[in-house]
C-alpha cells in the first residue's frame, strides 16, 4: 500500500480550490450518516428501533443509493467528505475490496474527476482521520487508494494552509449563524420554511399548531444562541453533535445521549418535542448545505427533502422579480413545453431503477457518447439562467437521446428482451415560491379569489399577505405514463435563479396565473418535493 510519503507530493500538486470544480458540482445529502427520509424515521419510531435495525438499514440503503447514483448519472462531479468514503457504511460498501469490479470502477472514476474527495483540514488523502473509523471503511478506503494510486485529486476550501483554515473556521462559525438567525425569520419566510419541513403542512391549521411550531423554532434558536455563547468562552464552536445530543437524542445523561447519536435512536416525538423530526431536518439541512455554500456548488437534495430554499437566507446572486417572471412565463416557451410534452407521451421508453445500478454501471453509462452531450447541453443552461428558454429544446433532445441509450445500453447488458415502455422525458421550468414546486405549463385547475386553497398550502389561516422570494428552476423530470405522474425516483430540479425581494399576494397571483396553463392538455404538476439542486 502506498504510505503518506509515497503519495505526498502527487497528492499535494493535485490539491485544487473550489473555482476548479465543474460548474455543476454537486454535494449529495444523501452521504450524511443521519440522512433519514420521512417514512424511515417515523417507522423507527413506531416500533422503538435505531439505525441498526435491519429493515430500516436496508431501506435506507435503497434511498442512499438511488440518490447517489442520480448524482453520479446526472451531474457532472460528485464531491464526497473525505470522511465519509471511511465511516459510511453504505458508501464504502461500492469499493470494498472483495467487489474487485466496482472497486476498480470507483478508482476509474475518481481517476476521471467524475468524485472529488473533500479535504477538511487534511492535507492529503492518506493522513489519519482525527476520530474513529470503521475498520471495514478503513480497509476499503485503502484498497481505494492502492487502485487509484497517485491520481488523487481533491478540494480544499484554500490550498494554502493559511487560507483554509480561515475558510474551514468560517464554515464552522456558518452552522451556529444558521440556527440563530431562525429567529429572525418573519411569518412569511417561516411559512415557506415550514412548507418543506412537513410532510403534510395543513397540520398547522389545527387549532394552537402554528403557534406551537413558532415556538419551536424559537426555542431552537435560542437554544443555539446559548450553546455557541457557552462553548465560545471555551474557545470551541457549536456543532450538529451538541445539537443532536442535547435536542433530539434519546438518553438519561451526555454519555447515552453521545451514544444514541451514532445509533440514531431518537425521543419520540410527543406533546413536549412535537416537532422533532421537521426541527431535525431543518437542523440537517443548515449542516448540509453548509460546505456547497463555501465551495459555491450544488446542494443536491434528495426527493421529499426540503430543499435549500426552505432556509430562506438571501440568495448569493439575485436577480429581479421582472427579469426571472418574464423568463417563466415567457408565452412562446409555455406552448412549447406543452406540445414537447404531449409528444414525448407518445413515444416511450423503458429505464432501469437507479438504486440497482453498480459502479460498474455508472462508469458504462457515463461512457456513452450520449452522456457528454446531455451534460454539456444542462451546464449550458445552468451558467446562462436568463437565456435558459433558448436553450431548452437542445437540452431536451440531449437529455431524451442520452435516456434511451441508457435504456438500450441497460437492456443489452442485463439482456432484457422483454421490456415495458412506460417511461417519456419530460423538460421545464418550475417555481419553488411559498414551499410549493408550481411547473410552468402545469394545469392548476380554476383560479378562486382565494387562492391559498387552490394552490399554496395554508400553514396558519391564509397565504401571507408578503411571500419573501421564490427561485426559478429547471426540470429535469421522467414522466410514467401508467401512473399519469411524474417519477420521484427519475426527476430533479436545479436552482437557475433566485430573487430576494418582497412580494404581495397580488404579484403571487399574477406570476402563478401567468406560468399556468388553464386548458385540458396541460403538463403535469409536481407531486410533493422532487430531488433539487440548490445554490446559494
Amino acid at each position: 500500500m502506498l504510505t503518506c510519503v509515497d503519495v505526498w507530493g502527487a497528492i499535494m500538486s493535485d490539491l485544487i480550490s473550489p473555482e476548479s470544480l465543474e460548474a455543476d458540482a454537486v454535494v449529495p445529502q444523501c452521504l450524511d450518516n443521519q440522512y433519514v427520509p420521512d417514512e424511515i424515521f417515523q417507522d423507527m419510531m413506531r416500533r422503538g428501533v435505531d439505525y441498526r435495525d435491519g429493515a430500516v438499514a436496508a431501506a435506507r440503503e435503497r434511498t442512499f443509493r438511488t440518490e447517489f447514483i442520480r448524482s453520479l448519472v446526472y451531474s457532472s462531479q460528485v464531491v464526497i467528505q473525505r470522511a465519509y468514503l471511511k465511516n459510511s457504511d453504505f458508501l464504502y460498501k461500492n469499493y470494498q475490496p472483495e467487489r474487485s469490479e466496482d472497486l476498480r470502477a470507483f478508482a476509474e472514476l475518481m481517476r476521471q474527476h467524475a468524485i472529488i474527495p473533500y479535504l477538511y483540514q487534511e492535507s492529503s488523502f492518506t493522513e489519519q482521520l482525527a476520530f474513529d473509523v470503521r475498520n471495514e471503511g478503513d480497509a476499503a478506503a485503502k484498497a481505494l487508494l492502492d487502485e487509484v494510486g497517485d491520481d488523487v485529486r481533491c478540494v480544499r476550501l484554500g490550498v494554502k494552509t493559511a487560507d483554509n483554515t480561515r475558510a474551514t473556521d468560517q464554515m464552522a462559525t456558518a452552522f451556529g449563524s444558521g440556527l440563530t438567525r431562525l429567529n429572525n425569520l418573519g411569518s412569511s419566510e417561516r411559512n415557506a420554511m415550514a412548507s418543506e419541513l412537513f410532510a403534510d403542512p395543513s397540520q398547522l391549521q389545527e387549532q394552537g399548531r402554528w403557534g406551537a411550531f413558532e415556538e419551536a423554532v424559537d426555542d431552537l434558536s435560542a437554544y443555539a444562541f446559548g450553546k455557541a455563547r457557552e462553548l465560545r468562552r471555551a474557545g470551541k464552536k457549536i456543532t450538529r453533535q451538541d445539537v443532536y445530543r442535547d435536542r433530539f437524542a434519546a438518553g438519561d445523561d451526555d454519555t447515552e445521549r453521545s451514544r444514541n447519536v451514532v445509533l440514531g435512536r431518537f425521543k419520540v416525538p410527543g406533546a413536549a418535542d412535537p416537532f422533532l423530526l421537521e426541527l431535525k431536518k431543518c437542523v440537517d439541512l443548515i449542516y448540509n448545505v453548509n460546505l456547497p455554500d463555501r465551495l459555491k456548488r450544488y446542494t443536491f437534495t434528495p426527493a421529499n427533502m426540503p430543499s435549500r430554499m426552505a432556509l430562506q437566507d438571501a440568495p448569493g446572486v439575485g436577480l429581479s422579480h421582472d427579469q426571472i417572471s418574464a423568463v417563466v412565463s415567457d408565452s412562446d416557451a409555455l406552448e412549447w413545453i406543452a406540445r414537447s410534452f404531449m409528444a414525448r407521451t407518445q413515444s416511450a421508453m423503458d429505464l432501469p431503477l437507479l438504486s440497482g445500478l453498480t459502479m460498474a454501471d455508472v462508469l458504462a453509462i457515463r461512457q456513452l457518447p450520449e452522456w457528454e452531450p446531455f451534460k454539456n447541453a444542462q451546464a449550458r443552461i445552468l451558467k446562462n439562467p436568463l437565456q435558459c428558454i433558448d436553450n431548452l429544446p437542445a437540452f431536451e433532445e440531449a437529455f431524451d437521446r442520452f435516456q434511451r441509450a441508457l435504456s438500450a445500453w441497460y437492456n443489452r447488458t442485463y439482456q432484457r428482451d422483454q421490456t415495458t415502455e412506460r417511461y417519456c422525458n419530460f423538460v421545464s421550468l418550475a417555481l419553488s415560491i411559498g414551499g410549493v414546486l408550481v411547473v410552468a405549463g402545469s394545469h392548476l385547475g380554476p383560479m378562486p379569489h382565494d387562492l391559498a386553497d387552490a394552490v399554496l398550502p395554508v400553514l396558519a389561516t391564509a397565504l401571507p399577505r408578503r411571500i419573501k422570494g421564490y427561485a426559478a428552476k429547471l426540470m429535469v423530470g421522467v414522466y410514467d405514463r401508467g401512473q399519469q405522474r411524474l417519477d420521484a425516483d427519475r426527476t430533479y430540479t436545479i436552482e437557475l435563479m433566485q430573487t430576494n425581494e418582497d412580494l404581495v399576494r397580488d404579484d403571487v397571483v399574477e406570476l402563478l396565473r401567468s406560468v399556468t396553463r388553464q386548458q385540458q392538455n396541460a403538463v403535469p404538476r409536481a407531486a410533493g418535493l422532487v430531488a433539487d439542486q440548490g445554490i446559494q
